[in-house]
This record gives structure tokens, sequence and C-alpha cells, in this order.
């Protein structure tokens, strides 16, 4: 079986048994391996997702912010201790103590 069809039977029982709704693409050194839509952009209209459908995705980014945030910290160009203002010298209008490690753990 192909990974193709391993993953389409993965998602297709995600939708079934568990209501997955979303759009998945798998990738692998820039060639798509996998691409399908599944369940509803909107359960209330029974409109179903397509490739184009567009999605709020509020708070998601925050993860990927963070451990961007993180492997530069791994590779030693910022300390989690650092004030944004070193590295963003427009927000020196932030309290004086807030630390990246404040901000990427929104402690700020």
């Amino acid at each position: 079986m192909t990974v193709e069809a391993r993953l389409a039977s993965l998602f297709e029982g995600l939708e079934r048994d568990r209501g997955f709704s979303g759009a998945v693409l798998a990738s692998q050194d820039r060639q798509v391996l996998f691409e399908g839509v599944y369940g509803f952009a909107s359960r209330q209209l029974s409109v179903p997702n397509t490739l184009t459908t567009r999605f709020h995705i509020a708070s998601l980014t925050k993860m990927f912010v963070a451990m961007a945030a993180l492997i530069v910290v791994e590779d030693g160009r910022i300390a989690l201790e650092d004030r944004p203002t070193t590295h963003v010298p427009a927000l020196s209008s932030l309290y004086e103590r807030i630390t990246l490690r404040h901000l990427l753990s929104h402690r700020s």
C-alpha cells in the first residue's frame, strides 16, 4: 500500500469515526506525498471543506512562533531572559522586567 493510500485510509477513518474536519498536506523534499480534505468548513450550513477553504486559525500560530524562538535559543542567538527591546528596539515601551520567556509563555 502506498503512503498516499495509507494516509487517505487514515484520514477517511478519522472523518468517519471521529468527525475529523480539515485539510491535510504531507510533503517530503518539496514533493507533495498526499493532499486531502475532509468534513465541513461549516457543519451548521453543511458546507464541505475544499482545497481552497480558508480556515480561521485563531491562536494556532503561537506554538509555531514559540518553537521557532526555542530553536534560535538553542542556537545561542537569543536567550529566554533577554528583554524584547534587545532585539526589537521599537518595543522599548514594554515594562522593563518583561523577558522573551514571559512573552513566549504568555505571562507578560
